[in-house]
């Protein structure tokens, strides 16, 4: 189907349920990823993801194109994992990155991207959630600050400040790392 987002909606709404199985197929591995990042191990963020779509179908008639569909769901997803995330108190990775990038490197070239690699996934962890998330959305879902705004239900300005805030801590963290490790 080459139909938009708006389209498949409006054949959802009118009982279509085919049409709602490809908003599905479209946005599955995003929300998946995204609920990934956020903190949920992978097994626990299928079933988080599940819940998105199941919500967001239910919700659907109340959603007033104010924003794009994409980001509707991705502030239910936030929603619906941090709920997750308060209630099991588990503790995971930020997000997974492979240190290979498909170059050949040396042993210790991935030894040093590895130990990089950690010391941000670390400055992530300690951060509040809300850098945390606001960082999360700009750089690993590549969305725009007006995207992330709708999304977290905050102003735009606002995001602004979290991410000039969230990455001088994270900057903070990794000198103070690297002051260590002079001493």
């Amino acid at each position: 189907m080459n139909l938009t987002d708006q389209e498949l909606i409006l054949l959802v709404l009118a009982g279509d349920n085919y049409a709602y199985d490809e908003l599905v197929i479209r946005y599955e591995k995003q929300i998946y990823a995204f609920i990934c990042k956020m903190g949920c191990n992978p097994e626990d963020a299928k079933g988080v993801t599940q819940g998105v779509f199941f919500k967001a179908y239910n919700a659907l008639p109340n959603f007033k194109n104010q924003c794009k569909f994409s980001t509707w769901l991705y502030a239910i997803a936030s929603n619906r994992c941090k709920n997750w995330l308060r209630k099991s108190k588990k503790t995971v990775l930020l997000y997974k990155t492979d240190i290979r990038d498909g170059k050949s490197n040396t042993p210790e070239e991935m030894y040093l991207k590895k130990e990089n690699l950690a010391a941000v996934k670390k400055a992530f962890s300690m951060l509040p959630e809300k850098y945390r998330d606001v960082l999360n959305l700009y750089y690993h879902n590549n969305m725009s600050y007006v995207e992330i705004a709708q999304t977290l239900g905050l102003r735009a300005r606002t995001v602004e400040t979290r991410l000039y805030r969230g990455r001088q801590m994270v900057k903070s963290y990794l000198m103070q790392i690297d002051k260590e490790m002079l001493f």
